[in-house]
């Protein structure tokens, strides 16, 4: 008798022993990497487990959700470990532990129009934090560097521009309307021989210089891309001409210069 009940005794501690040796399986979908915002869900499978049996969900050790149904739907907004712990009586059991990478979408452009004088070009660039970018359509523009096209549109456009991370994943839209304006002009000249040897036009600590290398009286027009005439200085004798920029807003303007029946105009960025 004696042994018979170590032999049940037995049997019954052994059964205990494989219930909390028993593992519960987790699958979380979509298997690779997901977005910001993409739905998760993940299906609990352990046929040992009765009816009565609490799941709870964990994400960066933390308790993110719980219910009595061996699924769960949920986002979450960065990267994170998750795993699933089953409570079944006074039995606990935990699912393998998975990384789930959570890709950000790129930042949306931060203004949706532009205006731009006919016969003249603009820049366009994607958000710093795209790896990926298309511009739709393409037409009116030119890749001026790895990140930056020209825009000589002479009509209104409406672009769509696409970015995406590295993977190509996560994909965002902006839209951009350019308006294309018919600008007031310097005077056109009569003799378009290049002069653009003889004078220096830059920006230093946000102030515009003009350097005539010849001595010769000018005239100087700087307008912004709306057409609007911003500076304008006539007969200018001294060689070099300085003038201050800080009250302007940060953006490309164009710079005219006219000597005597020739003419040349450059584009300067003002930070």
């Amino acid at each position: 008798m004696l042994r018979i009940i170590g032999a049940i005794i037995l049997l019954i501690g052994s059964q205990n022993l494989i219930a909390e040796g028993e593992s519960i399986n987790m699958y979380l979908y979509p298997q690779d990497d997901a977005c910001v915002g993409q739905s998760l869900s993940i299906e609990v499978e352990a046929e040992f487990l009765g009816k009565g049996t609490t799941y709870q969900l964990y994400v960066d050790n933390n308790l993110f959700d719980e219910g009595t149904e061996n699924a769960f739907f949920f986002q979450i907004n960065s990267s994170a470990d998750i795993f699933v712990k089953a409570i079944d009586g006074e039995n606990s059991y935990y699912s393998d532990t998975v990384y789930k990478r959570i890709i950000p979408y790129p930042s949306p452009l931060s203004i949706d129009s532009l205006e731009m004088c006919r016969d003249s070009c603009i820049e366009l660039s994607p958000s710093s934090d795209a790896a990926i970018f298309t511009w739709t359509p393409g037409t009116y523009l030119s890749q001026s560097s790895e990140r930056i096209y020209s825009c000589c549109a002479d009509q209104n456009i409406t672009y769509e521009l696409y970015m995406s991370d590295s993977s190509g994943k996560c994909i965002i839209s902006s839209p951009l309307t350019v308006t294309v304006n018919n600008c007031h002009k310097a005077p056109t000249s009569t003799d378009q021989k290049d002069i653009q040897k003889e004078f220096i036009i830059k920006v230093v600590d946000n102030d515009l210089l003009i350097q005539s290398l010849t001595n010769q009286r000018f005239d100087v027009s700087v307008f912004d891309l709306n057409g609007q005439l911003l500076i304008n200085a006539s007969g200018v004798k001294s060689s070099y001409l300085k003038n201050s920029l800080n009250h302007f807003s940060a953006g490309l303007y164009l710079v005219y210069i006219q000597a005597g029946d020739r003419e040349m105009r450059k584009k300067v960025f003002i930070q």
